[in-house]
């Protein structure tokens, strides 16, 4: 068989089997055919499968570089060890249950070769950085007792070992992370990634238009508004750039807004839809489940961050307009495609905020949101996708959902290795002792762990590992439990526009043709304020209260976080009613200082002094204006 025919059996394999695990997790929302733990084997086996075929179809596009043929050897190993090892743990699955941790010799070889194909699809899909992370994990779990002082640990047997890694079948691999994989993400993969296919992404484009055509900010409120709400319903920033980046970027460009404006508008909007109810990102799931909460409560909590994350993004992007001079024209929205279409975003939509709010499970609420979107998108012929693309977006749904799913099973053995060897309270007592009981440090040294785990790592898996690493830490010194995880989960998505790595940036750069490291500069001014939330939220930890839990400390902060954010946009672009001079964006500056540290330390003194600040600097230009028009009359009056 030659190469070209193989890879049309791969694909071929890959779309019947992507449908039959699309189908599968559809149905176990309702009807349970089998118990929990043959369930979960099967979520691995499925998405395990999916990944090898697409990693074999990719490998036979071109196997003349060597490259390839090493992936296609890799891919294939872990296609027969995957079908091998699953079989077998399905088969054994009562006695290796009932004999955990005491497993035997042949439990440890099969489980070592389901741990290793899972290792190789990882490398071969996300990158050497979390195998490498995991690897090093599992060998300080087989050696860390041999390292000396407080990082050591006692030493464990192999069966131990192995049966933590994923032989239980409860543990490691098969451990809560996956089950949150198979139980809510690979389901709202699917409810995502079939907007796609139904014409909503123009609808949220022509919804910016029509904010853009009322707000002086032209094509750039069709990226903020549009990016946003798309990102909400996909969780990945980078692939949101590019969904909706090639359509702003060269719109933006043709409306007067320079290359590297423009890609930095389109990076921090895509990036802020990850932390956006009702959905976010797949890491939000995981929160819940970590902290044992209902998803409901991580989605309220997740409100006021949220707009005042876009709330910063929206001020730095009008101070940004001004202070370039565009003035961008009205644009034409299409009315009869926003009748259109905007059924297909807001009924399932509502749906599933509904079904959430009644404290349903994420999983029945996704069942229901693609159900209710199918049906809509039925009933008219400009949003019904034919066949063809119907199986094209659940073909794709189910190859992103287990590419997510593998490296979140291979990051389940990462983060057991972490609990069970307690290194958690290892690294906070050690980095405690450093710096002492100080929250600012630790929260520095957290933040910068997160983007730096963030830079090379999907968000979910980046928090997941802050989670059993500086998460603790941050709880340690004091920190609310849910602040922390807010501040990890942050930080982690913040990756993205942080260089020198920043994969958004780096996305939007190549579309716009803007150099890297100038869009990474106004990608920070615009998203300086999701950079301090996850600070203010540690420290005022009200700002995750809403709706009835704010209180008056919560809502002051939420105010002088806006005051402070119009400020600090006025420094940086210089404009604010009019373009001004360096002394008052001076005192714009240290007024967003001033009123930055208000929220970390709630001194009235600072507050005082923060609408002094504030008094000058709007004064200053208000009267300057004042002056002109006066002028302006008086020369006008002189002349007649």
């Amino acid at each position: 068989m030659t190469a070209a025919n193989s890879r049309r059996t791969a694909d071929w394999l890959l779309t019947a089997i992507g449908l039959v695990a699309v189908a599968y997790h559809m149905v176990l929302v309702h009807w349970q055919i089998q118990d929990s733990t043959y369930h979960y084997i099967t979520h691995v086996f499925l998405v395990m499968t999916i990944a090898s075929l697409a990693a074999i179809s990719d490998a036979l596009a071109d196997l003349r570089h060597w490259r390839a043929r090493v992936k296609l050897t890799l891919a294939l190993y872990a296609l027969a060890a995957n079908a091998f090892s699953m079989a077998y743990f399905r088969v054994h699955a009562i006695e290796l249950e009932m004999a955990q941790p005491f497993i035997d010799t042949a439990d440890m070889w099969v489980t070592g070769m389901a741990v290793s194909a899972l290792m190789i699809l990882t490398w071969i899909h996300w990158g050497g950085i979390i195998a490498c992370f995991t690897m090093i994990s599992i060998a300080y779990f087989f050696w860390g007792h041999l390292i000396p002082g407080p990082m050591g640990h006692p030493e464990y047997e192999n069966y131990f070992i192995f049966s933590y890694m994923g032989a239980s079948l409860t543990l490691g691999m098969f451990g809560p992370i996956i089950k949150v994989s198979a139980d809510v993400i690979f389901l709202f993969v699917i409810f995502g990634s079939l907007f796609r296919y139904t014409g909503v992404l123009p609808l949220f484009l022509e919804l910016g238009k029509y904010v853009g055509n009322m707000v002086r900010g032209g094509a750039a409120f069709p990226a903020v508004i549009g990016s946003g709400f798309v990102g909400t319903v996909t969780g990945a920033a980078v692939a949101n750039v590019v969904l909706t980046g090639s359509a702003t970027i060269p719109t933006m460009k043709k409306t007067g807004f320079r290359p590297e404006h423009a890609a930095a508008i389109e990076s921090v909007a895509s990036t802020g839809g990850q932390i956006m109810p009702p959905i976010m990102g797949s890491a939000a799931f995981l929160m819940a489940s970590f902290l044992e909460v209902p998803y409901v409560e991580i989605m309220k909590k997740a409100v006021v961050p949220a707009l005042l994350f876009y709330v910063g993004a929206g001020v730095g992007v009008f101070f940004l307009i001004r202070s370039a001079r565009l003035n961008p024209p009205k644009m034409s929205v299409d009315a009869m495609l926003v009748v259109r279409t905007l059924p297909v975003f807001v009924l399932p939509m509502s749906v599933v905020i509904w079904l959430l709010v009644g404290y349903y499970s994420p999983g029945y609420a996704a069942f229901y949101g693609i159900m209710t979107m199918i049906a809509v998108a039925m009933l008219q012929k400009a949003t019904r996708p034919n066949v063809a693309q119907w199986i094209e977006a659940f073909r794709e749904a189910a190859k992103i959902g287990s590419q997510l799913a593998i490296i979140l099973a291979l990051v389940g053995i990462l983060a057991q290795v972490a609990l069970t060897t307690n290194l958690a309270t290892k690294l906070s007592q050690t980095v405690i002792g450093m710096v002492g009981v100080e929250l600012i440090p630790i929260l520095l040294i957290s933040a910068v762990v997160a983007i730096l785990l963030g830079m090379e790592l999907p968000t979910p898996v980046a928090y997941v590992v802050m989670f059993v690493t500086v998460v603790p830490l941050m709880i340690d010194a004091g920190v609310d439990q849910f602040a922390a995880n807010f501040f990890a989960f942050y930080f982690a998505i913040l990756s993205t526009l942080t260089p020198p790595v920043a994969l958004s940036v780096l996305a939007a750069s190549r579309l716009a043709g803007s150099g890297f490291l100038e869009t990474c500069k106004h990608s920070i001014r615009l998203s300086i304020v999701g950079y301090l939330l996850p600070f203010a939220m540690a420290i005022t930890p009200q700002l995750l209260g809403f709706p009835d839990k704010i209180g008056t400390t919560g809502w002051i902060a939420i105010g002088m976080l806006v005051l402070a954010s119009i400020s600090g946009g006025a420094a940086m672009y210089g404009y604010f009613l009019r373009p001004i001079g360096l002394f008052t964006r001076l005192v714009h500056g240290s007024a967003a200082i001033v009123g930055l540290g208000y929220v970390f330390n709630h001194d009235p003194t600072m507050l005082a002094l923060f609408f002094g600040l504030l008094a000058i600097g709007v004064g200053k230009p208000m009267l300057a204006n004042l002056w002109e028009r006066r002028a302006a009359e008086a020369d006008e009056a002189k002349r007649a």
